[in-house]
C-alpha cells in the first residue's frame, strides 16, 4: 500500500532545540512526522556537535532496515534510510 504513513521520531542529544529546521519542527530536541513511500524530510541549519537518533514504530508484517539511525551532526550532509518490506509469515 503506497499510501500507508509511517511514524518517525528524530531526538537530538540537546534538549534545547525547538524550531523549524528544514522539513523538521523540533520541539525539546524531538522531531515527529509521517512519511509514505518514497517521502523524504530533511533537517538543515542544526547545531554541529549534536547527536540524533532515528526511531520508526513497528508494524506488523513489515521488516525495516536502516542505517545512519545515528550520529553526531556535522559540516558533511548525513543521510538516515530506512526501508519497509512488507512480508507475510507462514505458520
Amino acid at each position: 500500500d503506497m499510501t500507508r504513513e509511517f511514524t518517525f521520531t528524530v531526538t537530538l542529544d540537546d534538549t534545547t532545540i525547538n524550531g523549524v529546521y528544514g522539513d523538521m519542527t523540533f520541539e525539546n530536541g524531538v522531531a515527529e512526522f509521517t512519511l509514505k513511500a518514497s517521502e523524504s524530510k530533511k533537517a538543515t541549519g542544526l547545531p554541529t556537535g549534536i547527536g540524533y537518533t532515528v526511531t520508526e514504530e513497528t508494524y506488523e508484517g513489515f521488516v525495516t532496515t536502516k542505517t545512519g539511525d545515528t550520529g553526531t551532526i556535522s559540516t558533511m550532509p548525513s543521510t538516515a534510510t530506512k526501508t519497509s518490506t512488507w512480508s507475510i509469515a507462514r505458520q
